[in-house]
């Protein structure tokens, strides 16, 4: 007997016969999850095979194991490729979510594991579309703030001019300024601060409001707020629990504004909630170019303030004509 040379091959893993697809129809609070098998490298050995698909998913990357939330156990037959999805609701809005597909193959254990994955994927959730409340006022108000699903929730908080959340809410990571106060680069008054530009008031680009739910949507202006203090009657009161200030327009609709807090840094203000509600407006602050106007209110004390420093993460409750 003669031989040729020794040659070598690998075996396909099963996991490149699943494929985690695109979520589709991402909404506030809703999304589908969708994936395809094809088992058709498979029909050699096996015939006639029963297999479950499904998907795992979870907020958290890290916590995206084998035991997360499943969901779709759609039981298929034969080993033709198809796609298959399911709907996960009650999320949370404006989160971003992991998953990825699995597929349960009815064999032997000792031959093979009961699951087999696809790769992971991720989506976010939309941000909600509040009701516009007309409260007799030139602007309608939200009815709650923005990245909020209910009055009584805080929502997303923004520095002033940026248009999405973050984690750390300082001069190192605003985006107007190249890393402290006197660096300004965009909405400036004052040479000391940096560069000058006279914009006192934000571009519709950098209106997190209008960014993020878009149509008419945007940021009050100071004098917006003003007319909000001043025309309505503020009430301390609660919402489902929250402290906050039901708020009663002319002709007697009413919105409910939490007491949020802010941001410093990476530091939340615990101290503040219940006490002190930090809210944007568009304007530039009068006085100093590193600060913005900001709706600050004590309930209790029935003070306005208006000024804020614009690195700080505060929420926004947009307004609308």
């Amino acid at each position: 007997v003669s031989y040729g040379e020794t040659k070598s091959f690998t075996t396909k893993e099963l996991s490149t016969l699943i494929s985690t697809l695109e979520a589709t129809e991402i909404e506030a609070q809703s999304a589908i999850l969708n994936g395809m098998v094809d088992l058709t490298d498979l029909s050699v050995v096996f015939k006639d095979m029963e297999y479950s698909c499904g998907f795992s998913w979870s907020a958290s990357e890290s916590d995206l194991t084998q035991d997360s939330n499943s969901c779709a156990d759609l039981v298929g037959g034969g080993i033709s490729g198809h796609t298959y999805s399911a709907t996960l609701t009650t999320l949370s809005p404006c989160k971003q979510y992991w998953y990825r597909s699995y597929v349960s193959i009815d064999l032997d254990d000792i031959l093979f594991p009961q699951k087999y994955y696809g790769e992971v994927q991720s989506f976010t959730t939309a941000y909600p579309t509040p009701e516009a409340i007309d409260l007799g006022l030139s602007v309608k108000w939200a009815s709650c703030n923005l990245g909020a699903a209910n009055p009584e929730d805080f929502g997303d908080y923004f520095a002033w001019g940026e248009i999405e959340p973050k984690s750390d809410y300082s001069w190192t990571t605003y985006k107007w300024c190249n890393g402290s106060e006197n660096s300004l680069t965009k909405y400036n008054t004052d040479s000391s601060y940096g560069v000058v530009d006279n914009k006192t008031v934000l571009d519709i680009a950098d209106d997190a409001a209008n960014a993020n739910i878009g149509g008419k949507w945007r940021i009050p202006t100071k004098a917006e707020w003003t007319e909000l203090w001043t025309e309505c009657d503020w009430i301390d009161d609660t919402c489902n629990g929250v402290s906050g200030c039901w708020i009663t327009g002319p002709n007697w609709n009413k919105i409910f504004l939490p007491i949020s807090s802010y941001y410093y840094g990476t530091t939340f203000s615990d101290y503040d909630i219940g006490y002190r509600g930090y809210y944007w407006t568009s304007s530039l602050s009068s006085s100093r170019p590193d600060m913005a106007s900001g709706m600050v209110f004590y309930p209790w004390h029935s003070i306005y303030r208006e000024n804020e420093w614009r690195q700080h993460g505060c929420p926004i409750r947009p307004v609308t004509k």
